[in-house]
């Protein structure tokens, strides 16, 4: 819901450029600065989400012919390494939000907004991506414990896309 609020300003932002810019010669000037805010809000806070949903790109030729117990393990294992990188992200995210927050950043234009608030989407939504990371992963572990492919995600076969 969010993200497709961004979206949608991110579309009225464009318009209002473009008739700003042919009718009256003179372009609306946080068009720029209010769409990066929009694809922060964007990209941010939807990783959980789609991640969540199956919506991600993954490559799974080879894991695919794996059996369903050596599968969930490489999933656990890849999705642990994929974790100790976004608790590295969420750190550096979160210094840099920090950072914006004590200097007392403001983005320039026309209106003058605080950057932390929009600073600060990127380790939060990190965070939940990584909450869902650690679901996916205890799921797994419970699947492997109790012997019941069908509890993990993964270990089923793909959705057919054809319909």
């Amino acid at each position: 819901m969010v993200s497709g609020a961004a979206i949608f300003v991110m579309a009225v932002l464009m318009a209002v450029n473009v008739i700003s810019r042919q009718v009256f010669e003179h372009p609306f000037l946080d068009t720029v600065l209010l769409g990066e805010l929009s694809v922060v809000v964007l990209t941010y806070l939807g990783l959980a989400w789609v991640y969540r949903l199956g919506g991600h790109v993954a490559v799974r030729i080879l894991v695919e012919r794996l059996a369903w117990r050596t599968r969930l393990w490489v999933e656990v294992a890849g999705l642990s390494v994929s974790l100790a990188g976004l608790a590295v992200a969420i750190y550096e995210t979160w210094v840099f939000a920090y950072a914006s927050l004590v200097l007392g950043e403001r983005l320039r234009g026309i209106f003058r907004v605080d950057a932390f608030p929009f600073h600060v989407l990127m380790p939060v939504g990190l965070s939940l991506l990584s909450l869902e990371i650690v679901r996916t992963i205890l799921v797994d572990l419970i699947a492997l414990a109790q012997d019941k492919p069908e509890l993990a995600r993964s270990a089923r076969p793909p959705d057919d896309d054809t319909g």
